[in-house]
């Protein structure tokens, strides 16, 4: 029963699958190829509706074309008459317009109008014209005179914009009344009827100066109808409108004469269609038009070389322009439904035939989940697609999978058993190197403790060599000291020496004097008086430099004495020093030796703690393998070999 809904469940999930994927894969052509479609049809119906918008401009150009060439034929021949005298020249011109207006019953009114600077040379510089028409009444043609911007008041109308431009032109829509009109204004509300018209105007031009402007007055009321039967699409509208935007033709009298941004100010406000108008251009927009998305496009009129077009446009519904592509859409996914059934009914079938081997390789992996090695479960068979391959190949495996169970096993046991001894050498050498690290321990205190006392010594014959080194200092500036004590010494007895000849001298000077005096009698007694007290005087000079002398020289002794035992002195502390800058030299070597012998000590400590640590390590490796042997006989132990 397992088998059976295994079986089913597996046809299912790649039916589902398949069918999921197809349908998918269905789907993005599906929507590429919709989106395409829609995006194709758009286009070709946009050309049509921009295809429908040129037809219906170039249909009303060829008709207002006519009019505006027999303008133009006009102004051309009133140029042939302008050698004839003015009087002459303006009953021609009458003539040639009443006979146009005659001929052509479509013309509601003929008319020239000449600047008097034309007509009268007399005239200047002044502002004014002269205007004659033809116009049909009560059935009858009927002429009008009049005179106009006379007297410097000057109305700009139409005509001084074609005198500024020189161009032909097609003025904008007028209401004009006339009796037993057949169109009547619809939202006039004076009683009177009143006909919605253009004029087509020529500029009359000689040697290419303004002379005048000949105009026909055309009636529009045959647009209005015209326009109703442009149908490019179901709920198209078409509009004929002046460059201005007033609506010219339209299916609706109501709108007629009204301007275009008024009557749809939405679009307006939005696309600025007034303004895009004076452009000259055709253009397209995508707006809400009655309510509904729908496409507006505006194509130019532009009539004979008149530089002012009018406008075409014409309406149409997005959903009209895309409902080809839908129908379209719902056939297309009409038959990808059908495929997709008859996809999955075939799928249905070869998906069974496919199962077939995967459920047979079923049973033998449930085998092997629960443990049993059988070589017997599964055969080899011949074929050549990849489910027999499949097959094939999981019957190598098992026995290839027996063959390394068994394997396995064996050599779990021998892991385990080499595993077992390498934890007990490893512990061996943990606490070998543990008993290594602490004797390197001992080696090294000690060794810091004998630095210590190097430093100690170098630090005191340091301290010894520097006090030899100012004591030596000391003695030479002594020994120098009394060298000059000396040289002093020497000088005072020479002085004192010298003392005692002025004092010999001196004593022999008063003796002279007394004989001197006691010669001289009375006279010379008080000479001899001063004579015994300078004798005196030298007498105990004389004494005193004797005992100077006496203690000089024997200061000179004691300085001599002492000089000699510095100079004794001298060369000792020198030796002395010598000794205590060798002792300080050799204590230095000795502390760079200690500190080499601290330094391999240290090293030496170091690999010590780190033979140990990778000994805990290996010893803690050794007991997770011996795990591990372990765990993997017993894993082992879950498959059964059927032989």
């Amino acid at each position: 029963m397992k088998k059976n809904n295994l079986k089913i469940s597996l046809k299912r999930k790649a039916l589902i699958y398949i069918l999921g994927s197809t349908f998918i894969i269905f789907s993005i052509i599906f929507f590429i190829a919709g989106s395409y479609s829609q995006k194709v049809v758009k286009n070709n119906n946009l050309r049509l509706l921009e295809k429908s918008a040129e037809i219906a401009a170039g249909e009303i150009k060829s008709i207002l074309s006519v009019h505006l060439g027999v303008a133009r034929g006009l102004a051309e021949s009133f140029m042939a008459y302008k050698n004839v005298p003015a009087k002459e020249r303006m009953t021609i011109y009458n003539d040639m317009i009443k006979k146009v207006t005659e001929e052509n019953s479509d013309y509601i009114g003929v008319w020239h109008c000449w600047e008097y600077s034309f007509i009268d040379p007399e005239w200047g510089d002044k502002p004014g014209r002269h205007s004659v028409s033809y116009y049909r009444e009560n059935g009858e043609i009927k002429k009008d005179v009049e005179d106009r911007d006379i007297g410097g008041v000057v109305t700009r109308t139409g005509y001084h914009r074609i005198k500024d431009s020189k161009q032909e032109a097609m003025m904008e829509p007028y209401w004009c009344t006339y009796d037993n009109s057949k169109v009547s204004n619809p939202n006039d509300s004076t009683g009177e009827d009143q006909i919605l018209e253009t004029t087509l105007a020529v500029p009359i031009l000689d040697n290419g100066e303004f002379a005048g402007l000949v105009g026909i007055d055309v009636s529009l009321a045959t647009f209005p109808k015209y326009m109703a039967s442009i149908k490019p699409f179901k709920g198209s509208d078409a509009f004929l409108v002046s460059e201005q935007g007033m609506i010219a033709g339209y299916k609706d009298n109501k709108l007629l004469g009204k301007y275009f941004s008024e009557e749809f100010k939405d679009i307006e406000k939005k696309f600025h269609v007034s303004k895009r108008i004076l452009a000259h251009e055709k253009f397209q927009i995508k707006a809400n038009y009655k309510g509904e998305t729908s496409y507006l496009y505006f194509y130019p009129i532009f009539i004979g070389n008149a530089k002012t077009p009018w406008y075409v446009i014409i309406t149409a519904p997005e959903k009209v322009l895309m409902s080809q592509a839908a129908n379209v859409i719902w056939i297309a996914f009409l038959l990808g439904f059908i495929g997709l059934i008859l996809i999955g009914t075939v799928l249905w079938f070869i998906i069974d035939k496919m199962t077939r081997p995967i459920q047979e390789t079923t049973v033998v992996t449930t085998a092997i989940e629960q443990g049993e090695l059988n070589k017997n479960l599964i055969k080899y068979r011949k074929g050549n697609d990849e489910l027999f391959a499949m097959q094939n190949s999981l019957s190598n495996m098992i026995t290839k999978l027996t063959n390394v169970v068994e394997d396995i096993r064996k050599n779990s046991q021998e892991v385990e058993a080499s595993s077992y001894d390498l934890e007990k050498e490893a512990q061996t050498l943990s606490e070998s190197t543990a008993e290594m690290a602490s004797s390197t321990e001992e080696v090294s205190s000690a060794i810091e403790e004998m630095t210590a006392n190097i430093h100690q010594n170098i630090e005191s014959t340091s301290k010894a060599e520097d006090l030899s080194v100012k004591a030596l200092e000391s003695v030479e500036k002594s020994n120098a000291s009394t060298k000059r004590m000396n040289e002093s010494m020497n000088m005072v007895a020479e002085r004192i020496s010298v003392i005692q000849a002025i004092a010999a001298q001196t004593n022999i000077l008063s003796l002279n004097a007394a004989v001197e005096a006691a010669r001289a009698g009375d006279a010379g007694r008080g000479f001899s008086v001063v004579a015994s007290e300078v004798k005196k005087l030298a007498e105990k000079s004389k004494t005193a430099a004797e005992e100077i002398e006496k203690l000089s020289r024997k200061a000179l002794m004691v300085s001599e004495v002492a000089t000699s035992n510095l100079d004794d002195l001298v060369p000792l502390i020198k030796e002395t020093t010598m000794l205590v800058q060798e002792i300080s030299a050799a204590s230095s070597e000795q502390k760079f030796g200690i500190d080499q012998i601290s330094s391999a000590i240290q090293g030496m400590n170091n690999g010590t703690q780190k033979n140990a640590s990778q000994a805990e390590t290996l010893m803690s490796r050794s007991m997770d393998l011996n795990e591990r042997a372990k765990k993997l006989k017993s894993i082992v132990s879950f498959f059964k070999i059927v032989k």
